[in-house]
């Protein structure tokens, strides 16, 4: 089992710096019949982003947008999703405690309850979780 977030999920549905390193963890998992779970912020930060991405940055046209939204419907629909109100005691208590986002603390209160390494990008989020003693999916190639 691991845990992922909307950056990872980002650089799966679009080319980024290390997109295939991702690809190549997250269907390693999925082929091994492992789950990979987020919460349910995780699908609206990542459609967040890639609106982000068309609109303001113009790093996506519409039509790439679009596509991207259907590949992470695609992988949304493999991922177990962790509804937000399991986790919110735990991540309150992460946020005020590590003054990591409430946003972010979700994350880590899913790794936590669910005792699964954590798959993140985010340095904040890595750093917070490791503090917490939340296992972390190595990024090494």
């Amino acid at each position: 089992m691991m845990t992922i977030d909307a950056n990872v999920l980002v650089k799966l549905v679009i080319d980024e710096n290390q997109s295939e390193l991702v690809k190549r963890i997250v269907y390693e998992t999925l082929s091994k019949d492992e789950p990979i779970i987020a919460p349910n912020i995780a699908l609206f930060e990542t459609m967040n982003v890639l609106w982000d991405y068309s609109v303001n940055r113009k790093k996506l046209n519409n039509d790439d947008a679009l596509l991207a939204f259907d590949r992470l419907s695609q992988i949304w629909a493999q991922i177990k999703h962790v509804d937000s109100d399991d986790l919110h005691r735990v991540s309150i208590r992460i946020a005020l405690n590590s003054k990591l986002t409430v946003y972010d603390s979700l994350y880590v209160a899913t790794s936590i309850l669910y005792k699964s390494p954590l798959l993140t990008f985010d340095k904040e989020i890595h750093s917070k979780a490791r503090t917490l003693g939340v296992a972390l999916v190595s990024l090494k190639p």
